[in-house]
């Protein structure tokens, strides 16, 4: 497998972000590309939790996304740009801000600490052992929460914001 990419047509899913649909060379559905006004040039991939995905080679040790809901799409993680900090979902279709945007710089710091603690504008380290809102670390690959516990955790909350932890 050579992992190389086939991308869709940029859509437009609100507040200046713009997403598209990512395949490999057998033309089988990998994830998305996503970008925004702010950050001109530069598109993050994001990766979908598929068994041929997590069978592929090319895409060992990177993070994985979950879907809750393919249509419109719902993505049970939280989205980051590492540049500028803007942070938010795709819920239905379209992009819902989280409110808690943070700077470029608190961003690439939260980006640089250990495993366990970035990735993430919340929970923080004082946190972890309060009830919170999964936020998937997208650095470490174990696929759990920045508190280092899994999704179906009792800690956990919500899997996101307005989706439940599955399961429950």
């Amino acid at each position: 497998m050579t992992g190389k990419r086939q991308e869709g047509p940029w859509e437009r899913i609100g507040h200046g972000v713009e997403i598209r649909s990512v395949a490999d060379e057998r033309d089988r559905f990998v994830g998305i590309e996503w970008r925004h006004a702010a950050c001109v040039g530069i598109a993050d991939l994001i990766v979908f939790d598929k068994p041929y995905v997590r069978e592929s080679p090319f895409y060992a040790g990177q993070p994985l996304w979950s879907v809750s809901e393919w249509e419109p799409l719902t993505i049970v993680e939280s989205l980051l740009c590492d540049s500028c900090g803007l942070h938010g979902f795709i819920r239905r279709g379209r992009w819902v801000p989280s409110g808690e945007t943070v700077g470029a710089d608190l961003a690439r710091r939260k980006l640089a600490e250990p495993p366990g603690t970035g990735g993430s504008v919340g929970p923080f380290p004082e946190q972890y052992g309060d009830p919170h809102v999964y936020a998937r670390d997208v650095h470490s690959g174990s696929g759990n929460c920045v508190c280092g516990a899994a999704l179906g955790d009792e800690l956990h909350t919500e899997a996101a914001p307005g989706v439940p932890v599955p399961g429950r």
